[in-house]
């Protein structure tokens, strides 16, 4: 049995979050570190721009300012994601990973039913969506691949996957609370967005009666990775050389007016 390395949920900032996910990356990339499954939250609210994503047009920019509301990169793509009441989740797997089809829409697909499996015996009957579900603006949840995970055709997990060519790294968000309030101001979303929110995005407080704690959300991935791909986890923090990486990049993923809106290049 093949052992992942598996990284325990810790609250940091959105520049390091992301940051250290790429360094991951790369390690798992250059077979320093094995496939690893990282689990995280956020230390405060904070939105994320899918890597293609233009800050101007997709989110009210002052608002987001005048809020004091940290807006980063994602190494991925997809659109953009507000972070708060949330359990976040990372994969990064080398190219030849016998776990995983050499296509995006085939690792995804592995990955789903990976989570799918770990919410069943949390009560929650979830599903792949089985169909595009396309909306224009710049919200991730409004959207879906026939490969998302869905509850009653209500978008559940938001996630976002880039490959390079020594594997890839996927990014996703398991929402405990779908609140779409924070959203419409810093989004510039109106009323029917807000409808179309209620419609056909969902979350653990709206499919539970009791939210489950953060250390049974993390049981119940590990097992549901465990099961559905045959390994075995080793808990470990991140490794020196990861840590020093993420520090050296992490200031370029802050999306940042006084810069011109750089985008991170890795």
């Amino acid at each position: 049995m093949e052992k992942w390395r598996l990284i325990p949920p810790q609250p940091y900032s959105g520049e390091w979050n992301m940051a250290l996910d790429v360094a991951i990356w790369k390690g798992v990339c250059r077979e320093e570190q094995p496939p690893t499954l990282r689990c995280y939250l956020w230390e405060r609210p904070t939105i994320s721009l899918g890597y293609g994503q233009n800050p101007l047009e997709d989110l009210c920019w002052e608002e987001c300012r005048r809020r004091d509301v940290p807006v980063v990169w994602r190494p991925t793509g997809g659109k953009a994601i507000y972070h708060d009441w949330e359990f976040t989740y990372s994969v990064a797997a080398p190219k030849g990973s016998p776990y995983f089809p050499d296509s995006i829409e085939g690792s995804y697909r592995v990955i789903s039913r990976c989570l799918i499996e770990a919410l069943n015996p949390l009560g929650i009957h979830a599903e792949f969506s089985g169909a595009e579900m396309k909306e224009e603006g710049a919200a991730c949840f409004l959207t879906a691949t026939p490969q998302e995970v869905v509850v009653a055709h209500r978008k559940l997990i938001g996630s976002a996957q880039r490959r390079n060519g020594q594997g890839f790294l996927q990014q996703g968000s398991l929402l405990m609370s779908s609140n779409v309030e924070p959203l419409i101001p810093l989004f510039g979303l109106d009323e029917s967005d807000k409808e179309h929110w209620e419609q056909r995005v969902t979350s653990l407080s709206g499919e539970l009666e009791t939210i489950p704690s953060l250390e049974s959300i993390f049981l119940r991935i590990r097992q549901g990775f465990e099961k559905m791909l045959g390994i075995g986890f080793c808990e470990a923090e991140p490794s020196a050389e990861e840590e020093k990486m993420a520090q050296e990049i992490q200031e370029s993923f802050r999306i940042q007016e006084e810069n011109g809106f750089q985008k991170v290049v890795f």
